[in-house]
């Protein structure tokens, strides 16, 4: 479910929990894989990470269908309700207007679990942390249209069939973590500002407020006990970084 709530009258610091405005409903088949993240774009619409509904292997297929809201990143307009909903489809949806039955609300599919994902704020870009199955996790740059491959793929390599699977229309990750360095259990990476993962979180920083790590993802891996990126290791038990207004660089630890 998809909410949204009114500041309080009496302390505009917090919500009225009494002003609950339900945007949009979607059912799951499963307890997990139900999605990670909503927030706004610099384009000022909503973008809600959706799991693909859960259980193990995607067994509804819903990665690759897009008559499903799930295992999609999906992008609605909160301003100009419109057609009886309390959200509109932007104009330049990817399956706008479509006749196709696939629905308008989304932006991306072929996503397991997308986790967390963030706006870098120098490119714009969308990136996304996307939960693999029991191998590989991965990071993509989330663009209008494309697939990213669950359940074909997982990460870079084949997941059903488990080989020889066709790749084409697939947009593959531009990292991918294995869990060959230890046992990590359903890691996400995700990458720019307010992050949080199971086991990895990921920030761009920008070459001015940050000049050694211009073009890089700061990572933090819980059960590595690291914060690093895609070159550099530091050390710290953490669990989430973050940056604030371009100029401080959080991090959080549950040590």
């Amino acid at each position: 479910m998809i909410s949204r709530f009114s500041l309080s009258i009496d302390d505009g610091s917090i919500a009225d929990k009494n002003s609950e405005l339900v945007l949009l409903e979607i059912q799951q088949p499963y307890g997990n894989h139900n999605g990670g993240q909503i927030a706004f774009g610099p384009d000022g619409y909503l973008y809600i990470a959706m799991g693909d509904g859960g259980s193990g292997g995607d067994p509804q297929g819903n990665g690759q269908n897009l008559k499903t809201l799930l295992g999609a990143i999906l992008r609605i307009d909160v301003d100009n309700p419109e057609n009886g909903n309390q959200y509109s489809i932007p104009e330049n949806n990817p399956f706008a207007d479509n006749t196709g039955g696939y629905k308008e609300e989304i932006y991306a599919s072929g996503l397991r679990n997308p986790w967390r994902f963030s706006f870098d704020p120098v490119t714009g870009w969308l990136w996304a942390a996307d939960v693999g199955q029991n191998k590989i996790e991965e990071i993509d740059i989330i663009e209008p249209g494309k697939n990213y491959g669950w359940n074909t793929m997982e990460g870079n390599s084949c997941y059903s069939p488990s080989a020889n699977c066709d790749r084409t229309g697939l947009e593959l990750p531009v990292w991918e973590y294995d869990h060959s360095s230890g046992k990590v259990r359903s890691p996400a990476v995700t990458c720019t500002v307010e992050c949080l993962s199971r086991s990895f979180t990921a920030v761009i920083f920008t070459r001015i407020m940050f000049p050694g790590l211009s073009g890089r993802s700061v990572m933090t891996a819980t059960v590595l006990r690291s914060m690093r990126s895609f070159w550099t290791p530091a050390c710290s038990f953490l669990r989430s970084v973050s940056m604030r207004t371009m100029s401080c660089i959080y991090a959080l630890s549950t040590e």
